[in-house]
């Protein structure tokens, strides 16, 4: 993005650009030490992952940024993929969406603050120039964010679905579940409770102009997040819209319970 007259953006008679490259060591270690400080997940982040792959981002995108402002291209995709495998690192460490897109916005913030600080009185309109071009390169830098982190967030629950199942028939079937228990995650309880559910329609299943199939996966998932919810363990569960089988985690063994195992 460039002023009417088609130089680059410039504040209190210096380029922008040549502002954030002189003072980018500085604001690196700035801004690192801001999203480390003000974001409480980044600081259950290792020293290495903090010095490493988060400072790394920063530079990019500073680079990114500096490259936009000298030639009024936006970022390439390819040139935003550092960007995706950063956030979807981050998807890996559990690190929530919103902290890793709230860490992009707090940078900004601050660089925009550094860039503002240049400008000389009278500089209304190169200042708002200026705030147009950060939040049009910032919508670029979290949609492409945004898409890393779910990317890596669809395989992990994808694997994560996969081994779940595999656990679950494993029980079903009266196969030994410990090697598809580790697959999972999971620590297999003192004993499974089976339950045969059946669930009805939900009124947006059977509304006019609805998309039945959308409102059932709804309902589906819900169930799921409830019965995950009410036990404070995985629940394993074989669910279509009609229902299926849930096994229960049970913190005692079936002998407790009072119910006598099958023979």
């Amino acid at each position: 993005m460039t002023v009417d007259n088609g130089q680059q953006l410039r504040l209190g008679g210096l380029p922008i650009a040549e502002v954030l490259v002189r003072d980018r060591q500085v604001l690196e270690r700035a801004l690192l030490e801001a999203i480390r400080s003000q974001i409480p997940e980044y600081q259950l982040l290792p020293a290495e992952a903090l010095t490493g792959d988060v400072a790394g981002a920063i530079g990019t995108t500073l680079r990114l940024f500096v490259s936009t402002l000298r030639t009024n291209q936006p970022p390439s995709e390819d040139e935003l993929a550092v960007l995706r495998e950063s956030a979807a690192r981050r998807a890996e460490e559990g690190i929530p969406v919103a902290a890793v897109l709230g860490a992009y916005h707090l940078g900004f913030e601050l660089v925009w603050e550094h860039i503002a600080g240049q400008a000389a009185d009278g500089e209304v309109a190169e200042l708002m120039a200026a705030s147009r071009l950060i939040l049009h390169f910032l919508r670029l830098v979290a949609a492409a964010v945004s898409t890393g982190y779910l990317e890596e967030r669809q395989v992990m629950f994808d694997d994560e679905h996969a081994a779940r199942h595999a656990m679950l028939s494993a029980l079903l079937e009266g196969e030994p579940p410990d090697e598809a228990a580790q697959r999972a995650g999971l620590r297999l309880p003192p004993a499974y409770q089976v339950l045969g559910v059946a669930v009805g329609p939900h009124p947006d299943e059977l509304a006019t102009g609805v998309n039945a199939r959308v409102a059932a996966r709804r309902k589906v998932r819900r169930l799921r997040v409830e019965l995950d919810r009410r036990t404070g363990e995985p629940v394993l569960v074989a669910l279509v819209q009609s229902g299926g089988v849930v096994l229960l985690p049970m913190p005692v063994p079936v002998e407790a319970l009072g119910a006598k195992p099958f023979s």
